[in-house]
């Protein structure tokens, strides 16, 4: 989900343009959250969240992941199939989405 939103950035940056100092600090991190705002589609997405209850709730499964759970071993094979759903179900999950606006 990281890199998809770092993708958007991407998408909004210019190849010759010299980055933004704050912009470029504001993408240096794994906060989805702030990584949604410094994309610039904080609108769209907030759109998203209050047109689909489902894609709400898969946001909200997706954004609990933090960097320091990859060496998480208390991850049990619920919440992993629960994470997998809400990143790739093709209608309301987050990378669909995602993908639209990069």
């Amino acid at each position: 989900m990281e890199c998809a939103i770092k993708a958007c950035i991407a998408k909004r940056t210019n190849l010759h343009d010299f980055p933004d100092k704050q912009r470029a600090d504001s993408s240096w991190h794994h906060n989805l959250g702030k990584l949604i705002e410094t994309a610039e589609i904080k609108n769209d997405h907030d759109l998203k969240v209050s047109q689909s209850k489902e894609f709400f709730l898969n946001w909200n499964t997706v954004i609990q992941w933090k960097n320091e759970s990859r060496f998480d071993v208390a991850i049990d094979q619920a919440q992993a199939e629960s994470m997998f759903l809400g990143v790739t179900q093709p209608v309301d999950g987050v990378l669909p989405w995602l993908r639209t606006l990069w």
